[in-house]
């Protein structure tokens, strides 16, 4: 028996399904305005959707933004949002210098709102206005990079289901998006990379992925990598958002990415990543003295309780 189970449960940590990756993204992701006069602003409206999530209950959705190019001066739930047609209620609603937090929740429903791979729904439709030249970026905050609030906790988005249990939305369980709003002049390229796996061995080729970097009003021609770790240092020059490297030896390295866009601007963004050994594999031979035991004894047990109901049999006939 015990055999079964260890055999089971390898089995279930095999074939486990991944856990479900939910997709923030912007509509538009882009936004370009032509330059205005002094004392002019332009009015828009920029729409944040949700895909490939399930039995969404309730939400708290929070959106950083530079104050000194963009005011963001009311939100909306437009036809099609996620909650149209069921009973809700407004949970939060903060329009504060710097970011937004807009929340909702069911009341009286048995069930969330289920929003497959490939379909989208509107969580809110932020009213924005612009009047400086100049780029900035609509951010979704998350767990691991959230708003400071004097005061308060820390604010980030995050989804709860039916059952009241949170999905914290953190840069590396879900796709999430930026948008770029830029009035009247060049501006430099966007740059955001990502890397898989996110457990980083040694010896193993890992992704480096910076194909979410963009340039709101041109493209990007070069993207240069930079991997530190004490005094090594290794570099990749390329025309192509992804490239692959591998650690030579564990350790705490730093990667740098700088993308150089069709006018000469440049964007830098760095991350720390930790690399490893790699573990020793499972050997199921190992659990072998284990499961020994438990048969030698399993048919011990047996055995005894065959001669007791044998030596039973006899005294219930003499």
């Amino acid at each position: 028996m015990s055999f079964l189970l260890v055999t089971a449960t390898l089995i279930n940590l095999a074939f486990s399904a991944p856990e479900q990756k939910p997709k923030l993204y912007f509509d538009p992701e882009i936004v370009y305005v032509a330059s205005v006069e002094p004392g002019q602003r332009v009015n828009f409206t920029v729409d944040v959707y949700v895909s490939n999530i399930e039995d969404v209950y309730a939400y708290q959705i929070v959106i950083k933004y530079n104050t000194t190019f963009l005011d963001i001066y009311d939100i909306d739930f437009p036809p099609g949002y996620i909650f149209e047609g069921k009973q809700d209620i407004e949970m939060d609603k903060f329009i504060e210098p710097g970011y937004v937090i807009v929340g909702r929740t069911l009341m009286g429903e048995v069930s969330g709102v289920t929003v497959p791979a490939g379909e989208g729904k509107i969580l809110v439709r932020l009213l924005c206005s612009i009047g400086m030249n100049g780029t900035t970026y609509l951010q979704v905050a998350t767990v691991d990079k959230p708003v400071p609030r004097p005061g308060y906790v820390e604010a980030y988005t995050f989804f709860m289901d039916s059952n009241l249990e949170y999905k914290e939305i953190s840069s590396g369980n879900a796709d999430i998006g930026t948008c770029a709003i830029t009035l009247g002049m060049e501006t430099p390229p966007y740059a955001a990379f990502a890397i898989f796996p996110t457990e980083l061995l040694v010896n193993k080729t890992v992704i480096l992925n910076a194909s979410k970097s963009f340039d709101p009003d041109g493209y990007i021609v070069y993207y240069y990598w930079e991997i530190v770790r004490g005094d090594f240092r290794y570099v990749i020059n390329t025309t192509d958002p992804v490239a692959y490297y591998s650690f030579t030896y564990p350790g705490i390295y730093n990667v740098t990415l700088r993308v150089v866009d069709n006018d000469g601007f440049s964007t830098s963004l760095s991350q720390e990543v930790k690399v490893n050994y790699i573990p020793d594999p499972f050997d199921i031979r190992e659990l072998l003295p284990f499961i020994t035991i438990v048969l030698v004894v399993a048919i011990a047990f047996t055995s005894i309780y065959v001669i007791l109901r044998v030596k039973a049999g006899q005294r219930f006939k003499e």
